[in-house]
Parts: C-alpha cells; sequence; structure tokens
C-alpha cells in the first residue's frame, strides 16, 4: 500500500482544462452579452457587466486568473467603446476609459489575491486536519497494539490478533506472520489475513527465500520488484513486491512479518519505518507468549516420548468427544501396548527400553494423521484418539501401527539386535461402545486386555 498517493494523468490534464473551458466559455457568453446590449442601450451600467467575470475568474483561479480577467474585459471595453459606441456612447476621453481599465485591475487583484489567501488558509487547515488524524490513527494503533499484546499469552493467537490489526490500520495486500521454531531451522506461518487465499507455502527453512533470508540474518529485505530476485519463492501469483521484517529480541529471531503486494515499489520508508518499529514493540511480548507456551507444552508433554502426557490425552479425549457429540460424528480410541515390554527391559536394560519407547512414539506420530492425537498414556502403552472416525477406519489404523512397530530395529546396549517387537491394540468407539470419555477409556482398555489374553499381537474392537 502507498501511504503518499500518486496523481493520475487524465486528473491533472482536467485539472489544466477546466479552468481555460470556464474562463472561454463566461466570456463568450457576456461578449455576445455584451454587443447585444450595446445596441440597445449606451448607458455606462453596461461596463459593471465586465466586473462580474473579472470576481468570478478571480475566485476561480486567484490572483492570476484575476489579473487575465481584468485584462480580458479592459480590451472588451476598449472594443465596445472604440468601434461600437465611439459617436453615441457617454464615454467621451480616454480618463474615462483608463478610471475602468484601473477599476478593473484593482478588482481582479484583490479578488485574486483574496482567493489565493483563502486557498492558502484552506491548504493549512487541510494540512493540520490530516495531521490531526494521523496523530490520532497513530495512537489508536498503539493503543491498540498495547491492549493485544499485554492481553494475550498464546503466541498463535497473539499472531492472529496482529494480523487484524495490521490489516484495519494499513490495508497491505497481504499480510503473514511467521514464527521460528525451537532449533531455528524452520518458519511456520502462524497467522495471515482471513480473507486472502489459501497459503501455498506453510513452512520456510531459514535461509529460503525473501523471508527465510529476513530470519536468517535477522535484517529487514525490501524487494521492489520480485521477478528480478534471484532468492524470491513464488507463492502468491500476483505478488510483485515484497517486504520482509525480523521479529527478534536482541539477536534471537522469534518470526518473521512478511508483507507482499500485486504492486511494483509498494512500500515506502514510511511504512518500512513504521512496521521495523512495530517488529520491535511486538517482540518483547512475543518472546513472553512463546514462554507461556513452552512452559505450557511442557506441562502436557512426557519427558521420553516427547509425545502428550495423560492428563492431556484425557482433556483432549474430553474435548474431542464434546465436539463429536456435537457435530454428531464418530470418534475412536486405540490403547496400544507394547508386548513383553518387562522382558525387553529385563534383558536388554533400561536404556535400550527407553530407546524403544523414543522409537515407538515416533512410529506411532508417523502413522495417524496430524488431526489425531497420541500420547504415552502409561508406561509401556499408549494412547491415540481419531476424530471423525468410525471402529472400521480404527481398525485399519490400528493394523498399519502394528506393522509399522514390526518393523523397528534396535540394537541393545551389548550391540546384539533384539527380538522383534509386537504389539496389542484395543479399539473403543464413540458413540457405539461409549458416551463419555471415563466409560470409553475402560472399553478400549477391556479390548486391550482380551488381546493380551488371545496371545497378544492382535487388534481387538470392543
Amino acid at each position: 500500500m502507498d501511504l503518499l498517493s500518486r496523481p493520475k494523468k487524465n486528473r491533472l490534464l482536467k485539472k489544466i482544462k477546466t479552468p481555460y473551458l470556464i474562463t472561454t466559455l463566461i466570456y463568450v457568453l457576456y461578449f455576445f452579452f455584451i454587443i447585444f446590449y450595446s445596441y440597445k442601450t449606451y448607458e455606462i451600467h453596461f461596463a459593471l457587466v465586465l466586473i462580474f467575470p473579472i470576481i468570478t475568474l478571480g475566485f476561480i483561479e486567484g490572483l492570476k486568473g484575476g489579473i487575465v480577467a481584468s485584462g480580458i474585459s479592459s480590451i472588451m471595453l476598449f472594443i465596445q467603446y472604440y468601434y461600437i459606441g465611439l459617436s453615441r456612447s457617454n464615454y467621451q476621453s480616454i480618463p474615462c476609459y483608463l478610471s475602468f481599465f484601473i477599476t478593473f485591475s484593482v478588482i481582479g487583484i484583490l479578488t485574486g489575491f483574496l482567493s489565493n489567501k483563502l486557498r492558502e488558509q484552506n491548504r493549512h487547515l487541510s494540512f493540520l486536519y490530516n495531521n490531526l488524524r494521523e496523530t490520532q490513527n497513530k495512537y489508536e494503533f498503539r493503543y491498540n497494539l498495547v491492549k493485544i499484546t499485554s492481553s494475550i499469552l498464546d503466541p498463535i493467537e497473539l499472531s492472529k490478533k496482529l494480523v487484524e490489526l495490521l490489516d484495519i490500520s494499513f490495508g497491505y495486500s497481504i499480510i503473514t506472520i511467521f514464527l521460528a521454531d525451537s532449533k531455528h531451522e524452520f518458519l511456520n506461518i502462524a497467522a495471515y489475513q482471513k480473507g486472502a487465499q489459501s497459503l501455498p507455502i506453510e513452512r520456510i527453512k531459514f535461509g529460503q527465500g525473501i523471508t527465510g533470508m529476513s530470519a536468517k540474518y535477522g535484517k529487514t529485505i525490501y524487494v521492489k520488484d520480485v521477478t528480478k530476485e534471484k532468492n524470491y519463492i513464488m507463492g502468491y501469483k500476483s505478488t510483485k513486491s515484497e517486504l520482509a521484517v525480523p521479529i527478534k529480541q536482541n539477536e534471537n529471531v522469534l518470526g518473521v512479518l512478511n508483507l507482499e503486494s500485486d504492486k511494483y515499489s509498494a512500500f515506502t520508508d514510511v511504512d518500512i519505518e513504521y512496521m521495523e518499529l512495530f517488529a520491535d514493540q511486538v517482540s518483547i511480548s512475543m518472546a513472553n507468549a512463546q514462554l507461556m507456551r513452552s512452559t505450557w507444552e511442557l506441562s502436557i508433554t512426557d519427558e521420553l516420548t516427547s509425545l502428550y502426557n495423560y492428563r492431556h490425552f484425557t482433556n483432549m479425549l474430553e474435548r474431542k468427544i464434546d465436539e463429536a457429540r456435537g457435530y454428531n460424528r464418530d470418534l475412536t480410541i486405540l490403547i496400544v501396548d507394547l508386548d513383553d515390554f518387562k522382558i525387553i527391559n529385563d534383558t536388554y536394560r533400561h536404556p535400550t527400553g527407553d530407546k524403544l519407547l523414543k522409537k515407538v512414539g515416533k512410529v506411532l506420530l508417523e502413522s495417524v494423521r496430524i488431526s489425531d492425537v497420541v500420547a504415552r498414556y502409561g508406561g509401556e502403552e499408549f494412547g491415540i484418539i481419531l476424530p471423525e472416525t468410525d471402529k472400521a477406519g480404527g481398525l485399519l489404523v490400528a493394523n498399519k501401527i502394528r506393522g509399522n512397530i514390526k518393523g523397528i530395529n534396535i540394537k541393545a546396549e551389548n550391540g546384539n539386535n533384539m527380538f522383534p517387537l509386537t504389539v496389542s491394540v484395543g479399539i473403543a468407539s464413540y458413540p457405539h461402545d461409549a458416551s463419555h470419555w471415563r466409560k470409553l477409556v475402560t472399553e478400549a482398555d477391556k479390548a486391550l486386555y482380551t488381546a493380551k489374553g488371545l496371545g497378544k499381537d492382535m487388534v481387538i474392537c470392543r
């Protein structure tokens, strides 16, 4: 968005042509009127008619218009005096004509001078009004910024509100906020405009593209023409220029504010300065939000496997069942237990067992959808929530997990290969097996113990 507007050529041409058209039209009409009037009467009053276009043009065009109009009126008066009314009019001497010439000139100059003064005052008042409005907008923007940054402690939600504020306040074509991961390897999209089309790129590596370069070096990057930038990675097809501003605290890059436009050289120095100020003000709140989120993630994460823990699993299950009930949809849970895990620990020692649990957690995550929830239920047991999945769908996922677990190959601490790993899985579905989350877990546990009792390495549906 250009904060400084540029006048269009057709408007400029219209601005130039309009005064001359008005001047010509007025004098043509009055010229014919004076000729007609001169033949009807030869009194001095018709000269007063010529004062009207002087006043009119003085107010319309200012001092120059008043002077030009007084000159034209004097010439027209001279024509009438010399050619039409020389022998019949009351103009008997040159001094009489000169008095009118001086009168016309004074009226033209005074009218034009007053018009210029009024225009100057109007411009000054307009300037003061615009400054006042700009100052008001700045204070309103800063007030809303402080209000948002002081009340939201989740970095994703904070990013969404900041994008909304930028959209309302500045109206840029495309606004996106990326947040850096904990290892500073990737930038993930946290928020973008609601009205924007779906994003073609949701994850960018540090150093990749304009946004990634801004994150890697911690500097603002402005590309006026992306077609001439070799590091540009096409996201939106309509993008012509791009501005990437890092959000950082000291030298730690927390994310990147990315602006795109469908116009070349769309961002001014004022835009860049304001967005850098914005990023600087946001950085402290973003750092606090990320710290709070990290603390919260630690409280819901199993330290060994980095999966969700039992408490978060039960909270999520209760929430997901409420959602399934509200939308009248199915939900399935799996309880996965590693067969003979105690023997593994006793035979190959606990470090090997811990390594195995980590690997199993990774395999489980790779075996389900992003929308599914995987948690370490306790010990060697894992819980999986499959939203919008019936029992038949849960059976397919469970058998897929069984096959993937058998493919795990981990060497023991002594260097020997472990025996093949198997799992038993119990399945229960909402609302067919239970309508409450506690009852659903109980039913899945019963199915699991049935699988254990029947010989292990199998899937049992309740």
